[in-house]
């Protein structure tokens, strides 16, 4: 969920709890307000009837005020306030009253004074007064919810803005990372500190490559003179079997530390500025094309190649990457396949699919994209082939998924157009 999204549905929860919460608060303060205010009415109305009786005045107003004169004393003498039911015959219900009771003594009698008040229900004023202030209410959170929103979404736009930025940040590019400046000292921050570190990344990125290289460059004249000097030594003729045996052993050693080599170094060039130029090639054509060049290896195995275009699919990419995805793929199916195998091209919408026979890899597919991994069928390989293909895969927006199933591998590459 997205932090202006999580903020906004927080704010709207807690403004819906709060409203409600605020109508049961403004209830209850009603009521004690309004049970207050009637019985301070009702101890005025009491004390007039009071006035009243000493002037001789009948003050007799039934419901509201009932004085009757006691012929006993049992009454007591305290002021008691009390809600209470009277029958109303003219509208047959009953209706509901506050009611004050007190004794009153003058020229030697004694009178029971009880005056009432209509109940006010506070759920009428709550209707009455409540709803339309709860439809205000409403409406100014909704308001309100809309202009956080708004203002939210402006304050956070350099935020994502820059995500999109670092979201196409590439390590290997020249220019410098431009990140959107921001009127929020927090996101100014931010900013500076991605880029200090992206620009580090940088450094150490170019350093890591320029001493690769150097690395790659250096070993290859060591290795070329300490295979030319085996190569000189196996042509001796006072070698014997034994020593024949171990210097074939270094030359095959040799080879593959040559490959490996060479493995690293494509590695390592395969997202410099000489791969960036790209050209529109068709697949069928390239397929086609490595199953002419690798027509007489496959028949030493007596494979048989096919391919099958449902759909041609139209790329843009680099033509030196796209010949070193297909012959890595090519050579792993022949060199993992069995005598008498086939190897299938198929090619269909964004896809192109590579089934072989072959014997199962006996380890997890999707390690064997991972550096060095190899298949237990794999002792002179250099662990980096598929590893080549997934990164020149992911550099030109592809998706690279191997299975084995019954026997057969299944390599499929999707290409997003949208990428």
């Amino acid at each position: 969920m997205k932090l202006i999204k999580k903020i906004n549905r927080s704010y709207i929860v807690f403004s819906s709890v709060s409203l409600i919460a605020g109508l049961i608060l403004i209830y209850a303060v009603m009521q004690i307000i309004i049970s207050g205010e009637t019985e301070e009415v009702l101890s005025m109305t009491k004390e007039s009837v009071v006035a009243n009786l000493k002037k001789g005045n009948e003050v007799n107003f039934v419901p509201y005020v009932e004085v009757k004169e006691l012929t006993r004393s049992n009454y007591a003498k305290a002021e008691t306030f009390i809600d209470t039911l009277i029958y109303n015959e003219q509208e047959n219900e009953y209706d509901s009253f506050k009611q004050l009771k007190s004794v009153y003594r003058f020229n030697g009698k004694s009178y029971l004074i009880t005056v009432r008040s209509d109940n006010i229900d506070p759920s009428d004023i709550m209707l009455s007064v409540g709803l339309p202030a709860f439809i205000v209410l409403f409406f100014m959170i909704i308001l309100s919810g809309f202009f956080v929103n708004r203002i939210n979404t402006s304050i956070w736009k350099p935020f994502y803005e820059n995500l999109e930025v670092l979201k196409n940040f590439k390590v290997q590019d020249s220019t410098k990372l431009e990140l959107k400046r921001s009127e929020i000292d927090e996101f100014e921050y931010l900013n500076k500190s991605i880029a200090g570190l992206t620009e580090k990344i940088k450094d150490d990125f170019n350093k890591q490559k320029e001493f690769s290289e150097n690395t790659s460059h250096e070993l290859q004249t060591p290795l070329a003179v300490i295979k030319a000097k085996v190569e000189t030594l196996l042509q001796s003729n006072r070698l014997g079997n034994e020593e024949v045996g171990h210097l074939q052993s270094i030359i095959t050693t040799l080879n593959r530390l040559v490959r490996l080599n060479k493995s690293l170094n494509l590695l390592n060039k395969i997202e410099s500025i000489e791969y960036l130029r790209k050209s529109e090639y068709h697949l069928s054509e390239i397929v086609s094309k490595k199953i002419d060049e690798f027509h007489e290896i496959a028949e030493t195995k007596k494979l048989t190649v096919t391919k099958n275009i449902e759909r041609d699919i139209s790329l843009l990419i680099n033509g030196d990457l796209l010949d070193i995805l297909i012959s890595n793929l090519f050579s792993n199916a022949i060199k993992y396949n069995v005598n008498e195998g086939f190897i299938n091209f198929r090619i269909d919408d964004d896809n192109l699919t590579i089934e072989n026979s072959g014997p199962d890899p006996g380890k997890d597919t999707l390690k064997l994209f991972d550096r060095f991994e190899k298949g237990s069928h794999s002792a002179d390989s250099t662990g980096l082939g598929l590893t080549i293909v997934k990164r020149i895969c992911e550099i030109n927006h592809a998706s690279i998924k191997y299975t084995y199933s019954d026997q057969k591998h299944f390599v499929v590459i999707h290409w997003d157009k949208t990428g």
